[in-house]
């Protein structure tokens, strides 16, 4: 049985130390401690563990080493009479979602999304960082929260998530599921596209996160990220880009006609489309994006055009979350209508 046991430690140290690709024990050491998996443990440790002429093997510093070299863990702990010419993880393996490597995806963002309070209208900033780690990819998402105590101070609670990013090379979209011991979790989707002459600068996406109520029920927003810091003074257009992405929105006329009085985009916006606002004199105007993008128009450039329509989205009344809770009515009409048979109704 001893036996047994041995030459199953030492086929592990042998296949981890074969898929070091001339990385020091130190290098190794190093690297897992900056990777999401990171766990107190000393170099000594390690260095017993990969030591062949050792019979002691840490299983979780073995586990830590396999994926920061991205092995395939399955044939690392074999049985020692199988033999492979590869340990590295096979993409292919997990069928079309790999680690993401594109070098025009990496780098640090920074984004915006809604406060997952459902009944306040603050931004929230994250920054998201997309590095190389050994064969690996890990993410690292910063968030900066503004909690409001009982004397109606904000304060600044700063949060620090990791995760592995992923694309799904079926669908192009990457996706990242964060978390940390602290038990806060996001699920941030965006898409992936072929990027050739320039690295990634704009994306928005969405975002799952737990709301920040006592009821803790899931909450799905926009987000947006831009590979430069934004300043202040830009925030009313980001809020236009974290609004519904419908290209359909309403805003109430008297409040769009104060924001001209205090906005010159917008007030230049009225004048040129004028007609189409005011057909029918609503109270509450209608917009289009789509249609407003495609009237050619001399009065203003396109940018000025965007920069007017997500001014007057961030501040209509399209949604900016969704909550999904389940009322009790709507679960009991599932019980007792929905999921019965309607020959029960005969």
């Amino acid at each position: 049985m001893e036996e047994i046991k041995s030459q199953q430690i030492h086929a592990i140290k042998k296949r981890l130390n074969d898929a070091r690709n001339g990385k020091s024990i130190y290098e190794i050491y190093e690297g897992i401690k900056k990777g999401p998996d990171f766990f107190e443990f000393s170099y000594n440790t390690l260095s017993d563990t990969l030591c062949g002429t050792k019979n002691s093997l840490n299983l979780c510093v073995a586990l830590a080493t396999c994926r920061y070299l991205n092995l395939d863990i399955s044939k690392v702990f074999a049985r020692p009479t199988e033999e492979f010419k590869d340990l590295v993880n096979d993409s292919s393996s997990r069928g079309p979602f790999q680690v993401l490597d594109d070098p025009h995806y990496l780098g640090k963002f920074y984004g915006f999304y809604y406060t997952p309070h459902p009944n306040r209208t603050e931004l929230i900033r994250f920054d998201l960082e997309l590095q190389r780690d050994g064969d690996s990819t890990t993410a690292t998402m910063t968030y900066y929260g503004q909690p409001v105590d009982v004397h109606q101070h904000t304060n600044l609670d700063v949060r620090v998530l990791h995760g592995i990013p992923y694309v799904d090379t079926l669908h192009s979209n990457i996706h990242i599921e964060l978390t940390n011991e602290q038990g806060d979790y996001y699920f941030i989707y965006y898409n992936a596209q072929h990027l050739r002459s320039h690295d990634l600068y704009f994306r928005r996406g969405i975002v799952v996160t737990p709301s920040s109520v006592t009821s803790n029920l899931p909450i799905s927003q926009s987000f947006v990220m831009f590979a430069l810091k934004v300043e202040d003074s830009k925030l009313p257009i980001v809020r236009g880009l974290l609004a519904d992405v419908s290209p359909n929105f309403q805003i109430p006329k008297s409040r769009f006609l104060q924001l001209c009085k205090d906005n010159p985009a917008i007030d230049k916006f009225y004048t040129t489309f004028q007609y189409l606002l005011e057909h029918d004199s609503p109270l509450t105007y209608s917009i289009n994006e789509s249609v407003i993008l495609s009237i050619p128009q001399q009065e203003m450039n396109r940018l000025e055009v965007a920069e007017a329509l997500l001014l007057l989205k961030g501040a209509s009344s399209a949604s900016i979350r969704q909550v999904y809770d389940d009322p009790d009515s709507y679960a009991l009409l599932s019980r007792d209508v929905i999921q019965q048979s309607d020959k029960n109704d005969r």
